[in-house]
């Protein structure tokens, strides 16, 4: 920790803050720590900008913190130890493909070495080659044994505690669909996508909103957007952030499943067209911008109302296996 001679604002960790522990500046470095060379450390410099002209974002886990935790800490030591468990591996595979042996000589004299190491004699090995023993040497192989068969168990196993500490499910760390069904796979990816929604919100509540508040500012201050000020507001307010969508597993029982939410009002046309990352309005846009295409050529959509039924969206029925039937 630091003190500001200036004012008696208090620096945490690069961060400067007044006596109600508000964020007032930041001090940053003027190069990145990876470029000072050896011995230049104490040439290090940092440059102080105003907490006004910086949007920092990190999730607060305990009153009073200043700088966010990374999220791989919960998995910094797994990660290690997977690192260096596959290290091992790779050397106990090579050191087993080498197999070699060892020279002995009872008389300890009677052989003849291609060089020596540390004053071991040693012997090349080379393919197709065949060597004769001097008289009175004898070889004893080395066979190194490691069990391999362990090697996917512990890397899962490892794999599987590294995605919990980040959140997220196994397969979509790894990429293994090895022993997954159809019903696992949707209800780690419903997971998945509720944790990466969250994160989607949270970034466009502290970091896409104010840049875009920001720039409306800045263009309509410059003329560059041809809005009066006093309106500010309602354009600023009146922005909708989507996010990407995600497509379904099963696109078929979603879409089923929708049509029932529609039905039964529990769902709105724009809260189906969100799981895609679209906008009702840009949809319809889309589909009155092709009826207006067909009408051009002389055609007409076969699937004119919506759903087949004069409501627009029906009516269809699913049975127990979330198959449609009947009309």
């Amino acid at each position: 920790n630091d003190v500001n001679p200036k004012n008696g604002n208090e620096i945490r960790m690069g961060v400067e803050l007044d006596k109600n522990r508000r964020a007032v500046a930041y001090y940053v470095l003027t190069k990145h720590p990876g470029d000072y060379q050896l011995g230049s450390l104490a040439d290090r410099t940092s440059v102080r900008i105003d907490a006004a002209n910086i949007l920092h974002l990190y999730l607060m886990d305990r009153v009073n913190q200043t700088r966010g935790v990374p999220w791989l800490s919960a998995s910094i030591i797994d990660l290690n130890m997977l690192h260096g468990y596959r290290e091992a591996e790779l050397v106990a595979a090579r050191t087993a493909a080498s197999k070699v042996g060892f020279f002995v000589s009872r008389a300890g004299d009677g052989f003849l070495p291609d060089d020596l190491e540390q004053d071991i004699p040693i012997m090349d090995a080379e393919p197709g080659t065949f060597h004769q023993l001097p008289k009175g040497v004898e070889f004893q192989a080395f066979d190194p044994s490691h069990p391999t068969s362990a090697f996917a168990d512990f890397e899962r196993s490892i794999l599987r505690g590294i995605a919990s500490g980040l959140g997220v499910s196994y397969h979509s760390l790894a990429n293994d669909l090895t022993q997954t069904s159809y019903s696992s796979i949707r209800q780690g990816s419903i997971e998945d996508r509720d944790f990466y929604k969250n994160h989607q919100q949270y970034l466009i509540k502290h970091f896409v909103e104010p840049v875009f508040r920001a720039w409306l500012t800045q263009s309509i201050t410059k003329g560059m957007v041809n809005l009066p000020i006093d309106k500010f507001d309602k354009f600023a307010d009146g922005i909708s952030y989507r996010p990407r969508g995600f497509q379904w597993i099963d696109p078929m029982k979603e879409i089923n499943a929708q049509v029932i939410g529609l039905q039964n009002g529990l769902l709105s046309l724009q809260d189906v067209e969100s799981v895609y990352g679209r906008d009702v309005e840009e949809n319809f846009a889309q589909i009155q911008k092709d009826k207006q295409l067909a009408d051009q050529y002389g055609l007409k959509f076969a699937f004119e109302p919506f759903g087949g039924g004069a409501s627009g969206f029906g009516p269809i029925k699913i049975d127990p296996d979330g198959e449609p039937f009947g009309d």
